[in-house]
Order: structure tokens, then sequence, then C-alpha cells
């Protein structure tokens, strides 16, 4: 297994990953997964994000989360896992990391008051 390098990414932003496997087989099938820290709960279960193999030789892969779902995630540090799925259903994690999801400052979150003021 793999470590890809600390990545910080914005909340309400269109999150590209880019991710590297040793290689990428034709057919496989491909889950990416974002997970709080020590792995105790999913926050971006496997399916949700768009995986997409860039460079089968290389085993370049590209990760996209739409902004409507990172406009859900709370600002705090993940682990994210990019796993293989074999044809027999066998699934082996294959890059792990860091992703520290940040609010910009202009991102209002829900409960959050426009004004900076808290709700009353």
């Amino acid at each position: 297994m793999a470590t890809h390098p600390p990545e910080t990414v914005y909340v309400g932003d269109d999150w590209v990953l880019l991710r590297a496997l040793g290689s990428a087989a034709p057919g496989i099938a491909l889950e990416w997964v974002l997970a709080t820290r020590g792995a105790l709960a999913q926050v971006i279960a496997p399916g949700a994000a768009v995986v997409e193999v860039i460079d089968e030789a290389a085993g370049s892969v590209s990760v996209r989360v739409p902004r409507d779902l990172s406009a859900t995630i709370t600002p705090g540090r993940y682990i994210d896992g990019l796993r293989v799925v074999a044809v027999d259903g066998t699934i082996t994690t294959e890059v792990v990391g860091q992703l520290e999801v940040v609010n910009p400052g202009f991102i209002i979150q829900p409960g959050d008051s426009p004004s900076g003021d808290s709700p009353s």
C-alpha cells in the first residue's frame, strides 16, 4: 500500500485528486472513500466520487468529488483511500493519505450567520 502526500481541499469546491497506482490493469474497478481519522466513519462512501483511470501503464487515476458533495463536509482532517475491486470481488486498498478539508472563509455553512455573528 502506498501513501500520498497530505493535501488540502476546500469545502464547496470541485475536488480533482490525482493518485498513482503501480499499474491499472484493464477492467479493474476502483473505489475512493473519505473517512474520519482513525477510519471510524466513512464521510464519503465508495461510489460517490467519480474515479477514472487516466493512464493504465503509469497507473494514473483521477478522483473527482463534485462541489455539491464537498459542500457537505465539515472542515477537518480526514483519511482518503483508493481501493481496487477485483473481478472476484476482493477489495484491496492501494493508496491512502491525509486530506485536510478547509473552509476558505467565504463559504457559509449551515447554521452560520452571514454577518459572522452567532445565530440567536
